[in-house]
């Protein structure tokens, strides 16, 4: 049941209409595609709105500042080439990443007044795919500068967060961590951009084998002193106070859950780690954990994990036959086998020994096909009830009853 939230504030989103890709031009040469296991980043030149008097090589400048920075960086195989077209739209963006494999591409325009640099990238989700960045300008000077200047820093900082999240994206969180760390390092001066890069180097920390649980907590607080509103880091922040479990974490956990739900009454993943948290506390509050479930699925769109949490915690509040129908009602709307774990438990605890066997072993066999490290978690405890049910004994003593309110 415990949840991490992967979800951020995205910074600035910009929309754009389509326009179709010229040919190249005379002397262009497009980039080699990426090559298994790279990472392709590529910078287009910028569309120049103000005339052949103020032009500037923005691409140029910009591959080498992301060169430097990302051979500081040491994030691996990560290429950074010049796109030899001028990308007017997300479309055009959309259409160069999937040509040449790329991940990311950076993209802009400036004419005497402005200055835009956006961001696309491969395999985030639609609201996070296109960042930008603005500057306005009064004077050719100020233009100059910003270019010169402020526009690489900035992009160095944009192109490590944007990658740190494709990163996220694919589970590989070593690479998500190492990238946010040296964005960190860079500096931003938004507070919306710093709270969304403080709440990703929480989670990327919160993945690690052994989490340093202070440091994700210190990491949340962060982002919520830049952005009290962001819930993700508030939800997250809460559940690293339940896995780190020092003295007066429980309270702090359940705080930050409460405040979740007040901000948000619908927010489904706050009200099941809270009935969580509710579960752990001692005495186990399975009551008001219970009535929080029920009320949660009354308004929730997705009602299968609040189902399974009111099958689970009603058997172990000691009514496996109010439980059952959220347990049938659970697996017929959750594929993944937990919810069979979950009825299989309510029907232990009715004595319908055989039923529960089958349901223990359906869980264990979803979860060896597809989650073998959590089969390894599981199954010495599952494979132990099934014999004991199939030779007819109830293997729900009251110690394991209470060992599993904190699993």
């Amino acid at each position: 049941l415990l949840i991490l939230l992967l979800a951020a504030a995205a910074w600035l989103v910009d929309g754009g209409a389509p326009r179709l890709l010229a040919g190249l031009g005379a002397g262009e040469e497009m980039p080699a595609a990426a090559e298994a296991g790279e990472t392709l980043l590529l910078v287009s030149e910028f569309a120049n709105y103000g005339g052949e008097r103020m032009g500037f090589n923005v691409a140029g400048r910009l591959v080498e500042a992301l060169q430097e920075t990302f051979g500081q960086a040491q994030l691996g195989a990560v290429r950074i080439e010049r796109y030899p077209r001028v990308v007017q739209s997300a479309s055009q963006a959309q259409q160069a990443l999937d040509a040449l494999g790329a991940t990311m591409l950076l993209w802009g325009e400036y004419d005497s007044g402005r200055v835009i640099v956006r961001t696309s990238a491969a395999g985030l989700d639609p609201s996070a795919r296109r960042l930008e960045r603005r500057w306005l300008v009064a004077s050719p000077e100020e233009l100059s500068a910003t270019i010169n200047f402020s526009l690489s820093e900035e992009v160095r900082w944009m192109a490590l967060y944007v990658l740190g999240r494709v990163y996220v994206q694919r589970g590989q969180w070593d690479a998500a961590r190492q990238a946010f760390t040296r964005a960190h390092l860079l500096g931003v001066t938004d507070d919306n951009a710093q709270a969304s890069l403080s709440f990703y180097l929480g989670l990327a920390e919160s993945q690690r084998a052994q989490p340093d649980w202070d440091q994700v907590i210190a990491y949340y607080t962060a982002a919520l002193l830049d952005q009290p509103g962001h819930l993700s880091a508030r939800q997250n922040r809460g559940l690293a106070y339940l896995r780190r479990g020092a003295q007066g974490d429980l309270a702090r956990a359940e705080a930050d859950l409460r405040a979740v739900l007040e901000l948000d009454p619908t927010h489904t993943p706050a009200a099941l780690n809270l009935a969580v948290v509710l579960a752990h506390d001692s005495p186990p509050r399975l009551e008001e954990a219970l009535q929080l479930l029920a009320e949660a699925a009354e308004t929730a769109s997705d009602r299968a994990e609040l189902e399974n949490a009111l099958c689970w915690y009603g058997s172990l509040a000691g009514d496996p036959a109010g439980a059952l129908p959220h347990c049938d009602a659970a697996v017929e709307l959750d594929a993944s086998g937990y919810s069979n774990d979950s009825r299989g438990l309510a029907l232990a605890l009715l004595g319908r020994y055989d039923e529960a066997a089958q349901e223990f072993a359906r869980f264990l066999e979803k979860l060896q096909a597809e989650d073998p490290a959590q089969w390894e978690r599981y199954a010495p405890s599952r494979q132990g009830w099934i014999a004991a049910l199939q030779e007819g004994r109830n293997p729900f003593a009251e110690a394991e009853l209470q060992r599993l309110l904190q699993e």
